[in-house]
C-alpha cells in the first residue's frame, strides 16, 4: 500500500481535490480510495501480482489529474 497527500497551492490539506482525483482516476479503470483525517490521502492498494507496465499506467494517469 502507498499514499499520497494531496495539498493546495498553500500546503493545506486539499480534500475536494482528492475526491476529484478518485473519480478521474476510477472513470480511466484505476481504483485509489480516499482517507486520512483530513480525506485528503489517496491510497493505492495494487494486487501482489502487478506489472511495472500496469504501475507505469496508474502513475500516468494520475499526472494527467
Amino acid at each position: 500500500m502507498r499514499g499520497i497527500e494531496v495539498l493546495d497551492a498553500i500546503g493545506r490539506p486539499d480534500p475536494a481535490r482528492a475526491g476529484q482525483l478518485v473519480e478521474a482516476m476510477l472513470a480511466r479503470g484505476i481504483i485509489v480510495l480516499s482517507g486520512g483525517v483530513e480525506q485528503n490521502l489517496l491510497s493505492f492498494t495494487p494486487p501482489f501480482v502487478i506489472s511495472k507496465e500496469e504501475i507505469d499506467f496508474a502513475l500516468e494517469q494520475l499526472s494527467r489529474g
